[in-house]
């Protein structure tokens, strides 16, 4: 029995040696489970797993000499771990009722800040699950490109930990003032002002978040930036708007890490602006390609470590129709003169500007400033032949005639002219001398002319007069000899 019993207690001291050297010998691995496609995932062994009795849930940790810095700090130690040297290693036990997350965000932060090389690190091509394999045994941080904290835990060997980040996106709208309506895009008059926002859907625990937004050089942004989240208006100290950058965008909405970290996954950020369509805005052409003649504004977000969104566009679009002056046969006429109103009675005038030969475009505020008298608010007289107005929303227009050409009748009233969603160009022939089709077509008719003194019409009189007096003497003779 002495015997049975003593070659048990080896057994029993055999095992214990046995599970140490398992310990210091095996290595394990880290499963990403739902890996997000593109992104990059890095791990960091803060403690080392010397040995562990998985079911007594026992485990030995000393720290990683890499983050022993980390672990000694004030704000760790005591608050989250006890330190214990013994052997020349420092051994960790963790303090019950300590925020494990709390704990992860501050070893990240450390991590970033003094620049820690992580013991692995790989961009997941395709989603699904990726497995970190051959570590050494250890209590690891895992951090994704996403911008949050993925997991921490202890590989005993392997482990699998849960990808809960999502990615943050931007949906891009613009208004449409006949409506009030926001969406993908909009019909705009030169000098209107268009309003924008961008939604923002905020991924978990987002990180170094910025809306950038490019205009083309078309639009003037306004810079009136405000935040909205549901019907709350976010303060200004929760993020800054900038239009210094580098990237090439017309400015930036950069907000504070503390803020972000405040917000819940899929909350919704509403940013919103304006901009005023410039004197320099492209015209609608028909015979361009679908987006090349639109007003585009681009808007993107930035995340995490150097992640970009999907970019968001919205086209804003201004036409411009032809006016051709011509006679009953289709001649081009000059010499008319007219205003565009508003309205078909009454209404205002629409202010245009001579910007060349035949071409007039809608007046901003400031091109108004430098006319005189009428111009100044009544815009410059068209001048008809065959002439392009341009910068103008989807509506419906009037042509006033103002004057005739000379030896035709001035117009009785006014003349529509409707926008639809592109511009109305008119075709003449090959010397340009005459109307074909398209744009929009103004005839005026011209009188016949009455005689005048001297003329052809007054002979004419003396002749016929002549015959009738000769007649009558004829007659009367006859009537005398007949008597």
């Amino acid at each position: 029995m002495k015997k049975i019993f003593t070659l048990l207690m080896c057994l029993v001291m055999a095992l214990g040696i046995v599970t140490t050297a398992y310990a210091e010998e095996m290595t394990g691995s880290i499963t990403i489970e739902n890996a997000i496609e593109k992104q990059s995932y890095y791990i960091y062994r803060i403690f080392n797993l010397e040995s562990f009795n998985a079911e007594e849930n026992a485990y030995s940790y000393t720290v990683n000499e890499t983050w022993s810095d980390f672990a000694h700090d004030d704000g760790i130690r005591g608050h989250y771990i006890t330190l214990e040297e013994k052997s020349g290693s420092t051994y960790v036990k963790w303090i019950e009722g300590a925020n494990v997350n709390e704990f992860a965000n501050l070893a990240i932060k450390w991590a970033k800040e003094k620049n820690i090389f992580p013991d692995d690190g790989w961009t997941v091509k395709d989603a699904g699950n990726y497995t970190f394999e051959n570590l050494k045994l250890g209590y690891y941080l895992v951090d994704s490109s996403v911008g949050a904290i993925c997991s921490l835990d202890t590989t005993n060997p392997n482990v699998t930990m849960k990808e809960k980040n999502s990615l943050t996106t931007v949906e891009k709208k613009v208004q449409e003032n006949s409506t009030q309506d926001f969406g993908k895009e909009n019909n705009a008059s030169i000098g209107e002002t268009v309003k924008f926002k961008s939604e923002i859907s905020v991924g978990k625990g987002a990180e170094n978040l910025v809306l950038h937004d490019k205009m083309d050089e078309t639009l003037i942004f306004n810079n009136d930036v405000v935040v909205r989240m549901g019907s709350e208006t976010i303060s200004g100290d929760n993020y800054t708007v900038s239009t210094e950058t580098t990237d090439g965008c017309t400015f930036e909405v950069k907000f504070n890490d503390k803020f972000s970290a405040s917000l819940n996954e899929n909350t919704k950020l509403l940013v919103e602006y304006s901009a005023v369509l410039g004197s320099n805005a492209k015209i609608h052409n028909v015979d361009a390609e679908s987006n090349e003649s639109a007003n585009r504004n681009e808007t993107w977000v930035s995340f995490g470590d150097d992640l970009t969104s999907t970019h968001s566009v919205t086209n804003t679009w201004t036409y411009e129709f032809d006016l051709v002056k011509t006679n009953q046969d289709n001649k081009i006429i000059k010499g008319a003169t007219f205003y565009l109103y508003n309205s078909e009675t009454d209404g205002d005038i629409i202010p245009l500007v001579k910007v060349g030969e035949g071409v007039y475009r809608v007046a901003t505020d400031q091109e108004l400033g430098l006319l005189s008298g009428d111009e100044r608010t009544k815009g410059v007289l068209i001048e008809a032949g065959k002439v392009s107005i341009q910068g103008l929303d989807e509506a419906v227009y009037y042509l006033g005639e103002q004057s005739a050409p000379a030896g035709y009748n001035k117009l009785s009233g006014r003349v529509a002219v409707t926008i639809g969603k592109q511009s109305n160009k008119a075709v003449l022939n090959g010397d340009r001398t005459a109307y074909i089709s398209g744009g929009v077509q103004v005839i005026n008719k011209s009188g016949t002319e009455l005689p005048t003194t001297g003329g052809m019409g007054t002979r004419l009189f003396y002749i016929i007069g002549g015959l009738m007096l000769a007649l009558s003497a004829v007659l009367f003779v006859k009537k005398r000899y007949m008597n």
